[in-house]
């Protein structure tokens, strides 16, 4: 698609990737490709993830030069019209709009860069507003008579390589359930305690692990509360204590600034940065902190707005506190949900452990189905470390909650067989986005 010359042909390029097909790592590659042999076209790559956009401008601080490399999606237009070659990476997520649902600054990119590459995955749309198709491209490319190519990348990057556990994850949300027969190098399982959870990835950061806790949206995030120096525990989960009564676990979600103590340490990044910086650990982070990004062991709340009945799942918006979704009828919030439980469950590179805490008895509103499992890993519950922002407590207060016991039983039945996981297992390469040159001429992933 580009010339010995440097000159791009006229085509636009969009790349189907599925959930840990490593997309983003190709799409960095693609880009130190194109500086390093076709500088004269002045590639770019834009991504309307600003968690991700943030990351990338993280790796190149201090080298100016090389920022100009990652121009924000509010600036897509101009880009297109200054680039001769384009990269974008997370494309699904640009917001749709125009007649024919292609966004009007993705319509600028397929009619003016002489070589655009877009890179999407369709099971990552996790808003309404959002949600740009290969077909849509497609059919934009051959209105403006651009020549377009369909590429898909079918193998597993993230997850230990293991394409037995994404296609398990896959079958488990959207299709007919199979056991979770195990893998050699990749571990699940589930946990039936958040105490438990906790120090787990507290113990495996401690080893050297990067390790994090992601959860559905389905506990307050006030955006217009004051700064301070500790952050509010917003997320509350009812643990029943097989002696009676519950205990609660709480936690914050990830800072929106970044948190320091008196001396400057840092205790919390700010929420873009959650899934990489020092102290992150300590919080909750969401899908939006979440989505493009990795790390060595991973723990996932299923929330309440999402719950199994019987042989299929059951979406429950009025659980939600995502503006965005939260109004949506159960049929339509669904299809989010389950897609933001994909990402959330793809992003442990070597570990995922999963919760699904008690929740009220399900409302009247359903949706349609798919399929479900669990995997039985009760430990004894355990009051997690005292200290940091995100201090997780323990009270001793009666709750009564409905549990889903039958979601529970169909999981442990599943993941027979699961493969054991250790904190203290030895430290493990891990791909991410680790640096980009200060010479402009190169852009490249190396194992950290």
């Amino acid at each position: 698609m580009l010339r010995s010359d440097g000159l791009a042909a006229p085509d636009a390029a969009q790349v189907a990737a599925f959930e840990g097909s490593g997309k983003t790592a190709l799409a960095v590659r693609l880009l130190g490709r194109l500086m390093r042999d076709h500088p004269a076209t002045r590639p770019r790559f834009v991504t309307p993830s600003g968690t991700l956009r943030a990351h990338l401008l993280d790796a190149v601080r201090g080298h100016s030069a090389a920022r100009e490399l990652f121009p924000g999606i509010g600036s897509l237009r101009s880009t297109a019209q200054q680039s001769g070659a384009l990269v974008i990476d997370e494309g699904q997520r640009m917001k749709r709009g125009g007649a024919d649902g292609l966004p009007p600054d993705l319509a600028a990119v397929v009619k003016h860069v002489p070589l655009a590459v877009i890179f999407l995955d369709e099971r990552q749309i996790i808003r309404p507003d959002e949600g740009t198709t290969i077909d849509e491209i497609h059919a934009a490319a051959r209105r403006l008579g651009r020549v377009h190519h369909h590429l898909e990348l079918i193998g597993s990057f993230r997850c230990a390589g293991s394409a037995a556990y994404t296609a398990w994850g896959d079958a488990l949300l959207y299709g007919e359930p199979v056991p979770w027969a195990g893998h050699a190098g990749y571990g699940l399982s589930l946990c039936e305690d958040p105490f438990q959870m906790q120090e787990w990835i507290e113990q495996a950061t401690a080893d050297g692990h990067s390790a994090r806790i992601s959860a559905g949206f389905c506990w307050s995030w006030p955006r217009n509360r004051r700064a301070t120096a500790t952050l509010p525990l917003d997320i509350q989960i009812d643990v029943p204590s097989p002696t009676g009564g519950t205990r609660i676990w709480e936690a914050a979600w990830n800072a929106r600034e970044t948190l320091t103590d008196s001396d400057g340490n840092p205790l919390a990044p700010r929420s873009q940065l959650w899934a990489t910086h020092t102290g992150g650990h300590q919080q909750i982070g969401c899908v939006y902190t979440a989505q493009g990004l990795e790390y060595h062991h991973s723990g996932v709340i299923i929330g309440p707005d999402l719950t199994w009945n019987n042989d299929h799942w059951e979406a429950h918006p009025d659980q939600s506190h995502d503006k965005d979704l939260r109004d949506l009828p159960p049929e339509q919030y669904l299809r989010y949900a389950l897609n933001i439980y994909r990402v959330l469950l793809t992003r442990g590179t070597y570990t995922t452990r999963i919760h699904t805490p008690p929740t009220p008895k399900p409302s009247t509103s359903s949706t349609s189905s798919s399929t479900r499992h669990r995997s039985a890993d009760p430990p004894d519950a355990k009051k997690a470390p005292d200290k940091g922002p995100a201090l997780l407590r323990e009270q001793g207060r009666p709750v009564t909650r409905y549990r889903l016991s039958e979601l529970a039983g169909d999981w442990s039945r599943a993941t027979s067989g699961v493969v054991p996981v250790s904190a203290s297992r030895s430290r493990m390469p891990c791909h991410n986005l680790s640096a980009v040159a200060e010479s402009r001429v190169t852009v490249s992933v190396q194992p950290s």
